[in-house]
């Protein structure tokens, strides 16, 4: 064994470059900008703790900055 417990790997996983690439991605085409810290971090625990990036997507379209620039420029 890695000495990884299961949190360990679920938060090593949503810490990774590919998550955060991919979160990056869903902030891009959903708020039309890059990802911040704040959210970073609140979306990479939330993926830790068995959130979904379909799931990250709904809170993101369901966002007041969302309805606030429903559609990018």
């Amino acid at each position: 064994s890695n000495g990884l417990n299961e949190l360990g790997m679920r938060t090593a996983i949503a810490k990774s470059q590919e998550a955060r690439n991919k979160l990056n991605s869903a902030y891009q085409q959903i708020l039309c900008r890059n990802i911040d810290p704040s959210g970073y971090n609140a979306y990479s625990n939330y993926l830790a703790n068995w959130g979904t990036m379909s799931g990250v997507r709904n809170i993101l379209n369901t966002s007041s900055e969302k309805r606030s620039k429903p559609t990018c420029r």
